[in-house]
């Protein structure tokens, strides 16, 4: 199959899942507009994921582990680092999610380096860091548009602070979550977590940056540059909101969030492949951490809060929505 129509595959499986193209209104909210060839609403059957798996799986089917809940690492390559692993179907509408724990890398190198990093840097930071619900900026999502204070989040901030209560610490929202304070603390934290903007919602430029509380109205930014400028400590970093996957796709994989974090230590990230609904992903992430105190090995902790979350939820648009970006090597929480 030639490239481009690979990429179109690629573009037609993420658009087939969330019901259509989504797009952002003038107010930064996500809006889907429907397309004539999108399975009905409550589908368990999505043709493109189905094709995928049958480029992409079936010819290695005979050489993945037969034991379930096996951890299966892929390194793609160019727009398959855009692909839902855990939603791709075979043609009995079985997800890949329910066979196994899936993680991607940008390639063998980076993942043995990834490696190594977790074995020097496991259990030296005992801090969690948890961000939710930043006071957000006034800005004008367009340039002849009058600038408008941007909604809160209140899902992310509920998931914060329940997240916060299973490690008995508090998580930092609203006025608090402030670049200052946030930086103060990355380095001597194990998890780094956060639950916000992306200021691509209205820049509508990816990767973006991690939107903090503004001061004065005005956008505060974690940059990819301020990021990678850091020296972390930490095993784990989620970045549980929009479109955190994304970013300047090259041959050695995918520039922007995770890969920031990568750089500055961190050798797990768990990133969002599209727009987040903070409610379902609060669910998901509470679970997450939960299923994580329980077996340290992150993919194999999001793939067991997957199956169980999913009964909530049932479309792959609200559990298949993170990835796990790195190595999914065994730590400490």
């Amino acid at each position: 199959m030639e490239a481009r129509s690979l990429s179109q595959l690629v573009t037609d499986a993420r658009q087939q899942i969330q019901g259509g193209s989504p797009v952002r209104n003038s107010k930064g909210q996500i809006e889907i507009i429907p397309r004539d060839d999108s399975p009905p609403k409550n589908s368990n059957s999505f043709p493109a994921l189905q094709k995928l798996y049958r480029i992409l799986i079936e010819p290695i089917a005979e050489f993945l582990p037969q034991e379930p809940g096996s951890l299966v690492v892929f390194i793609p390559q160019g727009d398959l680092f855009l692909v839902p692993f855990a939603a791709l179907q075979d043609d009995t509408d079985t997800y890949l999610i329910d066979r196994y724990a899936i993680a991607t890398a940008p390639s063998i190198q980076v993942l043995d380096l990834l490696h190594q990093r977790r074995q020097t840097i496991t259990g030296r930071a005992t801090d969690i860091l948890i961000v939710g619900n930043p006071t957000p900026p006034v800005v004008a999502t367009a340039p002849d548009a009058e600038p408008q204070p941007f909604p809160p989040l209140p899902g992310a901030e509920l998931e914060a602070i329940a997240i916060a209560q299973l490690f008995s610490t508090e998580a930092l929202t609203g006025d608090q979550a402030t670049k200052a304070a946030i930086l103060d603390r990355m380095p001597d934290a194990g998890i780094l977590h956060f639950a916000t903007y992306n200021s691509s919602v209205w820049t509508g430029e990816l990767p973006g940056a991690i939107v903090l509380a503004s001061i004065d109205a005005a956008p505060s930014l974690l940059t990819i540059d301020d990021i990678q400028a850091l020296n972390l400590n930490a095993e784990l970093a989620i970045l549980s909101f929009d479109d955190t996957a994304l970013g300047q796709i090259t041959g050695d994989g995918v520039i922007g969030l995770p890969r920031a974090f990568m750089a500055a230590g961190v050798p797990t990230v768990i990133a969002a492949l599209w727009s987040v609904n903070d409610i379902s992903a609060a669910d998901l992430m509470l679970e997450f951490y939960h299923q994580l105190q329980q077996n340290s090995n992150p993919a194999q902790a999001l793939r067991q809060a997957i199956l169980i979350v999913r009964e909530r939820y049932p479309s792959p648009q609200d559990w298949a929505i993170f990835t796990v970006i790195g190595t999914s090597g065994v730590g400490s929480y």
